[in-house]
């Protein structure tokens, strides 16, 4: 599987990670994604959200 560069919609932080199913993935500042196989590549889901994200919508 090829690498795949994820960035981080709470902190911004830049990871490269090969997942190799559907899974989940938990940053360093805490927030869960579920990274999903599609037609057109991976796609981060937001599994729960932090207060950041609830808070401003």
């Amino acid at each position: 599987m090829i690498p795949t560069h994820f960035i981080c919609k709470i902190c911004g932080r830049e990871k490269l990670y090969t997942p190799k199913k559907r899974e989940f993935y938990k940053c360093e500042c805490g927030q869960v994604y579920e990274l999903v196989n599609t037609r057109y590549g991976w796609c981060m889901v937001i599994v729960g959200g932090k207060e950041i994200t609830k808070s401003e919508g």
